[in-house]
Formats: C-alpha cells, structure tokens, sequence
C-alpha cells in the first residue's frame, strides 16, 4: 500500500525531491501503527528498514548508556540501513503508541542508487541528522 505523496512533500527529508523520486518512495513505503513498548530496530541486528515518524514517543538508545528521545514529525530512525555493515547502532523503541512510515532498506538504497541527484540530497540530509546526535550523544 502505498503513502501519499503530499505526506512525503511535507516531511523535510523528502520535500524538495521532486514528483517522480516522491512516487518511487511512496511506492515503497507503509505506515505503520505501533504500540507501546514495541522495538522498531535493535542495536547490533542487520539494518532491514528505516523508520520516519509521523506520531507519537520514541527512545531509542546506545551501548555507552546513552538515549535519546524523538516525538516531532519527519524524525527518523534506522538510517544503518544505508550505511556499511547494515547493523543498527542503537534500540529504538516506543514510548507510546504511535505511527510511522517503514521503508525497507534495500528498496531506500534502490531508489538513491537510481538517481545520484537524488541520493545526494537525502544523504546530505541525513549527515545533518547523524551529526547532531553524535553531538548530543557525545555530552558529558
């Protein structure tokens, strides 16, 4: 089943991707309804699907001890999915019940793969993301 279009052209990760990138990731997405206390990813397991919030709390944490929360919309989770070994670096759970939308990692790096305009600006996009909680995660 696929996503509407308009919902991705209003998350920041995808908005400015254009009509026919936007249709190949709706193609390819589901949303998904999650429970409380459901774990989306854990930390050292292959990176099989990534993970945008569209509602609800979410933890996700580390192996020094550290976590952090996520609850605004368009906020991501699993992006191990396209980067070597393909192993999610933390546990992300939910700390309530919730929505997402879940792509599965191989079909995320096809549609990057098919347009390189396209991979870049995600992966720009995403760098910002793993910069700031690498920061954060990195506080004392």
């Amino acid at each position: 089943m696929s996503v509407d279009i308009k919902l991705l052209e209003s998350l920041e990760l995808f908005g400015d991707l254009g009509s026919e990138p936007l249709a190949r990731f709706a193609d390819c997405m589901n949303r998904v309804k999650v429970t409380e206390g459901e774990k989306l990813t854990q930390m050292g397991n292959f990176a099989g699907a990534f993970f945008v919030i569209l509602k609800g709390n979410f933890m996700v944490y580390f192996q020094n001890d550290r976590a952090l929360t996520l609850h605004e919309q368009g906020e991501v989770m699993g992006w191990s999915t396209l980067m070597t070994p393909f192993q999610y670096v933390g546990t992300a759970l939910a700390l309530s019940e919730g929505d997402v939308l879940r792509l599965e990692g191989s079909d995320f790096l096809d549609i990057i793969r098919q347009d390189a305009g396209v991979g870049d600006k995600i992966m720009k996009k995403l760098n910002q993301t793993i910069s700031k909680r690498t920061a954060l995660l990195r506080m004392p």
